[in-house]
């Protein structure tokens, strides 16, 4: 299994704001599929990601947004953390993608919620991006119809959850 690294960017500052590893489980000309454990702690009002939890990650080539399935250690599912950003952009050894503010979180039951809107007014604000705000409000928008729908990356029983249990630092 390839090890890769990803980085995400910032709109903002342009800067790279995050650097971890992770394993390619599929590339197509579509996507690219990588298993991870998150490398540090985080929390937002509606979830929390502990150090070492298992990841999905889904990045696409030609979408404005990505998918992070976040499960706990027991590889229950959390939700999703779904960023509005760049098509991701891979080079073989390091995939990266511009954050651009806008997030969203979807439940395990498959409700959705914006996360962030003012940092994203802020960005569309400072940068001048008005036609950026439509962008975020597609991706919202199909994002909301796929996970409803528990269309593919939101599938509930995901083929990949094997393989990242395969790589598990806990075996």
């Amino acid at each position: 299994m390839k090890r890769i690294i990803i980085e995400k960017r910032h709109a903002l500052g342009g800067k790279s704001t995050f650097r971890y590893s992770g394993y390619v489980f599929r590339e197509n000309q579509r996507d690219l599929i990588v298993g991870a454990f998150w490398p540090l702690r985080a929390a937002t009002p509606f979830f929390r990601v502990e150090k070492g939890d298992p990841c999905l990650e889904y990045f696409f080539f030609h979408k404005w947004f990505t998918v992070l399935r976040i499960m706990d250690k027991n590889f229950q599912l959390k939700g999703w953390y779904c960023d509005l950003s760049t098509p991701a952009r891979f080079d073989g050894r390091t995939l990266t993608f511009t954050d651009l503010a806008l997030d969203f979180f979807v439940t395990p039951s498959g409700d959705s919620r914006v996360l962030d809107r003012q940092e994203f007014s802020r960005l569309l604000e400072e940068r001048g991006w008005e036609n950026l705000q439509k962008t975020g409000h597609l991706a919202g928008a199909e994002i909301a119809y796929l996970a409803k729908s528990q269309e593919f990356p939101f599938n509930i029983e995901e083929p990949f959850l094997k393989k990242l249990r395969d790589y598990s630092p806990d075996k």
